[in-house]
């Protein structure tokens, strides 16, 4: 609003206003003109002789007038008016003096007489037994009808409720009893429109009401506003909420601040890309009760909304204030100490419909609200959602372990969700336990609650508003669904009574108690087949872990479990079905041994063989760590699938899971606690092995770490740290301390792996020097850093500075890997001499293909043979590693003296497995096709002569789906050998392969998929495993075992109507 040009076009309207024109006349006494004459009040009325009148009309006064001096035949004169006269209304009519209207005559029905007024009332003989009938011409009951407790009511007739029904501090009104003024409590007083006790607060002068609130005017805040948000407070954008401190209760914190425009928090500072949203952060030092209000100043009308978010760890907790017309404001519940945020938005912000100007100013109120005494829930419950002051009700007739009802027979449309707050009032000061949900639905709706001490409180509280009414109404009492299961010894189970019928808004209890060290398995039966909610509860009331149960019925059954550390007394809620009421639902509760308990430190490895396991069973290995941990591993299984979750037992919510068909993989980081592993079978599952290794966690940068005395430390035992560079300037500095223990020959690579947009080509630095300050070893690169460090130094620190060139921020992990092997110096120009292969085990190189961009150079890699036996080979494999962006073209040779080429390759795999070479000299020749310096090659050789078994069968067996069983066959290794690789031959005739399970076990009980149903309708299976066959499981399971006994070829036909042939199969082993 343009106010100068408003107020000028305001004056120019005035203006033209005056200068309208005005019609004025002279002074003096009227003339009359002709035909009139002046009467004796000075008026000009007509000449008598000027006017005729028509017929039946008459002058008077100047006017004519009706002439009434005579009606016609039944009519009579009235008010001025000729009407029809009495005598004119016909047999069984009345004349109606009032409408002057002949109407009929009143008659009245069987049973009924005229009563004095001419009124139908019932005859004295029509009123039943137990009535009389009154002057009225009413029935009313008799007085001696009534019966206790009931009065008659004279204005109706009727017995009627008196106060003898209601108890103490209640009384009578409107059918209902309601507490009296007596029942409220000090700081309320008793409210006549609803019958309740509430706060003595009052509204002050020059307050609105909105929304049952008092609400100051924002002009008259703003002047009171002391603290002032300005700059970014957004955290969720790099910002910094305002942190704030309220003042004591009953004076509220005023802020003023502005929604500016929108502004750029991305690469394109040309488009606006964020809302602005600012934050207010305040902290509470336990359970707090306070008043959010925001509202636009005077000068601008944009609508804002407000509420409080926790910001604390573990506490999914926010709530949002209703907005009516300009005004967003509500009481907040703070359950527990912490800070908490306290946003200010545009209303109907969405997507990129950004709003916001440098003049929509704000103003925001939050004020500290004294706690309120708790009303006696044995008096009622009831009050307004809206005024959190009116919810706390001393649950004065409970006791610890007792099970609340709450029965709500009114509950307000206005909330998207209620909920109860349950706090313990033992120490006079609130002290938050949980929080639960109030059941949504028609009235009247119940909630069933455990009560966790002898002085508990709860508050009915409410998330978001869609509305306007939060009226709530109800009664709170003991439950009786419940039934007590008793002591559960260790590995038994006890079932519940079936219950007849439990809704889908229902629940019921059980209480049992079991031995410390247990897993507490809870499943589920009935007829329905539906699934439903269990939450366990510990004997104080808390939440022990809540989940979902399945019968074994349905395809897919589920059990809840829970680890019992210290064993003890439980409680257990079972809700209704997931789908609808469910009948005859029998629970069942069982206290179960663990399958194992680990207690690893960084660098164990364990494994845990179990199993069989029927669907929806589960075993259960602890898992107890003393420090945080960083968890890799797989879990393999012969037939059937086997599912994970891993559980906190402090909390009971679960960290990890897999769910994938067929074998898991698990890698997770966890915090040192007590945890549990669920090993769940999805479908029968046969035995299992679990694999699992254990690394201290990897670091996370904490600014600043500019310098080595600021350094980010992480341990040689994880992957590594992780980190983010701000801009070009920013220097991160990480430090790593060498184990006493490490072996001279170990290799340390560390590799900076950097989170860039597909085409950026940022350079970065990286330096290890140690203690001292000495350089170690450098990287300067386009895409990458690897530094490959060995010859360290036991127990000595180092550390490593990383930096880059890029404007904006770069996210990066600095990995960490450990081998060991020979590392090629930068000095040798490609001419490397690695020796003699040894005779057992091999020589590992690391080297790397570098180019500046116009030559690209060659490794020359010349190695010794010695002496080599018939049925031994040389395997030589070259595989690039380390690399962020692979070069191509990599070609690899191997020459004799002469120099004659022995073999070549040039296509991944780079593995030769040669059996024709004799003892000499010989050279690995390695080169690269491109010259691009952005894409490394670095590379890792392997050299090993190796002894080979071979054996075959060829058994001719055939392969029918008719056949119920598979077929299997067996051939024995005689031979000692520990595999280091494997290949398996196979010549099976058969006119659709996609019906094929192939599986192959070892000498050990490893079994392998060969093959997996794949092929589709193509013929045969002809060819090598782990050549050009494509394995679907893995070979390397076999790696490291004794390859002596015998070995196990399966062959199953899954489908219909096409069989084969076993012709042959074998095994072809490297060994160690």
């Amino acid at each position: 609003m343009n106010f100068k040009t408003d107020k000028t076009q305001l004056l120019a309207a005035l203006f033209a206003l005056t200068m309208m024109p005005m019609t004025m006349t002279a002074c003096g006494g009227p003339t009359c003109g002709s035909g009139t004459t002046e009467n004796d009040s000075g008026e000009c009325v007509p000449e008598a002789d000027a006017v005729t009148c028509a017929d039946g009309t008459t002058l008077s006064e100047g006017t004519c007038v009706l002439d009434t001096t005579g009606c016609g035949t039944n009519t009579v004169l009235q008010g001025g008016v000729c009407v029809p006269a009495e005598t004119l209304c016909a047999n069984g009519t009345t004349f109606n003096t009032t409408t002057s209207e002949c109407e009929a005559a009143q008659e009245c029905g069987a049973g009924t007489a005229a009563n004095d007024a001419g009124e139908c009332v019932p005859a004295a003989g029509a009123c039943a037994a137990g009535t009389t009938l009154n002057g009225d011409g009413i029935c009313e009951v008799a007085t001696a009808a009534c019966g206790a407790g009931t009065q008659l009511d004279a204005a109706t007739g009727t017995c009627a409720l008196t106060d003898a029904v209601c108890g103490d501090n209640t009384v009578l009104a409107n059918g209902s009893c309601t507490i009296i003024a007596d029942a409220c409590t000090t700081g309320t007083v008793f409210n006549d429109g609803t019958g309740t006790c509430t706060p003595e607060a009052t509204c002050k002068p020059g307050d609105a009401i909105s929304g049952g609130l008092c609400v100051t005017p924002a002009d008259v805040l703003f002047e009171m506003a002391t603290v002032e948000v300005t700059g970014n407070t957004n955290p969720e954008i790099d910002g910094t909420p305002l942190d704030v401190t309220l003042p004591a209760a009953g004076t509220p914190l005023v802020i003023k601040g502005t929604i500016d425009a929108a502004f750029d928090h991305d690469s394109d500072p040309a488009t606006p890309d964020v809302q602005d949203i600012d934050f207010v952060k305040i902290t509470a030092t336990g359970a707090q009760l306070i008043k959010v209000t925001v509202q636009p100043t005077n000068a601008s009308s944009i609508p804002l909304v407000t509420g409080v978010i926790a910001d604390i760890d573990g506490l999914d907790y926010d709530r949002t204030a209703p907005a009516i017309g300009s005004v967003s404001s509500r009481f907040v519940m703070l359950p527990v100490a912490g800070d908490y945020l306290v946003p200010v938005l545009p209303r109907g912000f969405t997507g990129d419909a950004y709003i916001g100007s440098d003049d929509y100013d704000y103003v925001l109120s939050i004020e500290d609200v004294a706690i309120p005494t708790p009303a006696l829930a044995s008096a009622g419950i009831q009050g307004e959602f809206s005024d959190l002051s009116d919810n706390f009700y001393d649950l004065d007739m409970f006791s610890s372990a007792d099970i609340l009802d709450l029965s709500f027979e009114e509950l307000g449309s206005g909330a998207s969700d209620y909920t109860l707050h349950f706090f313990d009032n033992a120490s006079g000061s609130l002290v938050y336990q949980r929080t639960e949900s109030i059941p949504s639905g028609d009235t009247p709706v119940s909630s069933s609650s455990l009560v966790s001490s002898d002085d508990t409180v709860v508050l009915l509280d409410w998330d978001g508003a869609k509305g306007t009414d939060f009226a709530y109404r109800g009664t709170a009492a003991a439950s009786t669904n419940i039934e007590a299961l008793g002591v559960i010894a260790a590995d038994a189970e006890v079932f519940g009574t079936a219950l007849a019928s439990l809704d889908a808004g229902g629940s019921f209890w059980y209480s049992f108690s079991v031995d410390p060290g247990q897993i507490i398995t809870i499943g589920l039966d009935n007829d329905e087949e539906d699934s439903a909610q269990v939450t366990l509860y510990d004997a104080s009331g808390g939440v022990v872990s809540a989940g979902r149960v399945t019968p074994e019925s349905f395809f897919s059954a589920e059990f809840f479990n829970a680890y019992s550390a210290a064993g003890g007394s439980y409680l257990v809620r079972l809700d209704g079905g997931n789908f609808g009421a469910i009948t005859n639902a029998v629970i069942s509760v069982s206290s179960n041994t663990p399958k194992a308990t680990l207690t690893p430190i960084a660098g164990d490895a364990a494994q845990v063989i179990g199993g069989p396991l029927t669907e929806g069973t589960s075993d259960i290995v602890l898992l107890d760590l003393a420090t945080a941990l960083e968890i890799t591993g797989t879990i393999n299984s012969i037939a059937g699938d086997i599912d994970y979750t891993i559980v906190d037992v402090a909390t009971g919510d679960i960290v990890n899971s897999g769910a994938r068909f067929g074998d898991e993989t698990i890698d997770t980081e966890l915090p040192a606690g007590l945890y549990f592993i669920d090993l769940l079978a999805y479908d029968p599952t046969d035995d299992y092995t679990m694999d699992l290794t254990f690394r201290d966690a990897p670091a996370t940068e904490v600014e600043p770490n500019e310098t080595d005395a600021t350094a980010t430390p992480f341990s040689l035992n994880s992957r590594g740290a992780s980190g983010t560079f701000a801009d070009a300037a920013d220097v991160d500095v990480y430090s790593f301390t060498v184990a006493a223990d490490q072996a001279p020959e170990d290799i340390l690579v560390l590799r900076l792996d950097p989170d860039v947009a597909a085409g950026a080509t940022p350079t970065y630095s990286c330096d290890v020097r140690d203690s001292s300050g000495t350089l170690v070893s450098q990287a300067n690169v386009v895409n990458e850093c690897v530094l490959m460090l060995k010859g360290l130094v036991t127990t000595e620190t180092y550390t490593v500075d990383l930096r880059t060139d890029s404007a904006t921020p770069i996210d990066y992990e600095l990995t960490l890997d450990r081998t060991t092997g020979e590392i090629e110096d930068p000095a040798s120009a490609g001419v490397i001499n690695v020796g003699s292969l040894p005779l057992a085990g091999s020589i590992d190189f690391f080297g790397d293909l570098a180019t500046d961009g116009v030559n690209t150079t060659v490794d020359a890699i010349s190695f010794k043979i010695d002496s080599i036996d018939a049925g031994q080979l040389l395997v030589v494999e070259v595989v690039p590693v380390y690399n962020r962006a692979v070069a191509p073209g990599l070609t690899a040779e191997i020459t004799d003296t002469v120099p004659n080429q022995i073999a070549f390759l040039d296509t991944a795999p780079l593995k030769f497995t040669l059996d024709t070479v004799t003892a000499g000299f010989y050279t690995l020749n390695l080169s690269r096709a491109d010259i691009d310096p952005s894409l490394t090659l670095r590379y890792k050789v392997s050299m090993e002569i190796v002894s080979k078994v071979i054996v075959n069968s060829t058994p001719g067996t055939s392969i029918s789906n008719a056949n119920p069983t598979a077929t299997i066959d067996t051939l024995n290794v005689g031979e000692a050998c520990v595999i280091a690789d494997i290949l398996i031959p196979v010549d099976i005739t058969h006119t659709w392969r996609g019906d094929l399970e192939l599986d192959l076990t070892s000498p050990a009980g490893t079994t392998v998929r060969l093959q997996d149903n794949i092929g589709s309708s193509a013929d045969d299976v002809l060819g090598v495993f782990g050549d050009d066959l494509a394995v679907d499981g893995d070979l390397s399971d076999f790696f490291g075992e004794s390859a002596t006994g015998v070995w196990t070829f399966t062959a199953t036909d899954t489908g219909g109507g096409d069989d084969g042939t076993l012709n042959s199969w074998g095994v072809e082993i490297s060994c160690q």
